[in-house]
């Protein structure tokens, strides 16, 4: 048998809450969780861009950790983990080619997936979720999201 292989999405805060009762079904109610990037009123992370994204560097190792705990170590691959930022056509093109947001982001995600590695969690691979993937969709919105 090989080992499960599990999708994890993380910028938001969750607690579980009751099955729900059929009659009014929705993604929010069939995860069986609400969902919030607050944690008792108070933000879990610095605000990003898009209101209901912060950043939490430690819930994606609090994640992986319990994700290994509770589903027997499977194999994780982490996938869309990024931020989304608004187009400032204000920031001069050097400056704003040096990306040091996203480059301290990805590199606090990363040192806390590696202390997760460290403390046996088998992490296979770290995808970064770009501007990109939504460009498409709307190649004229006023972010890069």
């Amino acid at each position: 048998l090989t080992k499960p292989k599990l999708k994890i999405l993380l910028h938001i805060y969750a607690v579980s809450v009751p099955p729900p009762n059929g009659l009014e079904q929705s993604y929010n109610g069939d995860i069986r969780a609400n969902t919030s990037g607050y944690r008792n009123g108070v933000p879990i992370g610095e605000p990003e861009f898009v209101p209901i994204f912060f950043v939490y560097p430690q819930g994606l190792r609090e994640l992986l950790l319990y994700t290994k705990r509770r589903y027997n170590s499977p194999i994780i691959y982490v996938t869309e983990n990024g931020i989304a930022e608004a187009n400032n056509a204000s920031i001069p093109i050097k400056q704003a080619l040096k990306d040091g947001h996203r480059i301290s982001f990805h590199y606090r995600h990363l040192q806390l997936l590696n202390h997760a590695i460290r403390d046996g969690v088998d992490v296979r691979g770290y995808f970064t979720w770009t501007f990109s993937e939504f460009f498409f969709n709307d190649p004229f919105s006023d972010s890069r999201w």
